[in-house]
């Protein structure tokens, strides 16, 4: 039994000084062209075609639909003196914040969804002048 115990610490001992070994060379090294490159293209390709004004009003308007009412009726059931409106904020809310759901899985991809509706292409899609003609 001793052996076998002695054995796992020794084991975990080794893989903690290979683990600290590794993020010393990391941080000594920093990010080399590939990492900064893959940054910048995911930036550049995925996430740059979402910010901009049009899916902004989007994203809030979803968002107002999907979560915004509960802070409305936290907010004007104590104003109106209607104790179910701020029992049903609250208990939205409380929902809402626990950490095993995300309501950024609903409110993205509906916000998303919506914009190629009205829009009728996606944002990540680069249209040219003569697509639109």
């Amino acid at each position: 039994m001793i052996v076998s115990e002695m054995w796992l610490y020794l084991s975990i001992k080794r893989r903690v000084s290979t683990i600290k070994q590794k993020i010393k060379e990391w941080l000594r090294i920093g990010l080399n062209y590939k990492h900064k490159r893959a940054w910048i293209d995911l930036w550049q390709n995925k996430i740059k075609p979402f910010m901009t004004l049009k899916m902004m009003l989007v994203f809030g308007t979803v968002w107002l639909v999907s979560t915004g009412w509960s802070w409305v009726f936290i907010v004007l059931g104590p104003i109106l003196d209607i104790g179910w409106m701020s029992k049903v904020g609250l208990g939205a809310q409380v929902f809402f914040w626990n950490p095993f759901f995300s309501e950024k899985l609903i409110t993205i991809p509906f916000s998303i969804w919506l914009y190629t509706k009205i829009l009728g292409h996606s944002p990540n899609i680069e249209v040219s002048i003569d697509e639109r003609s």
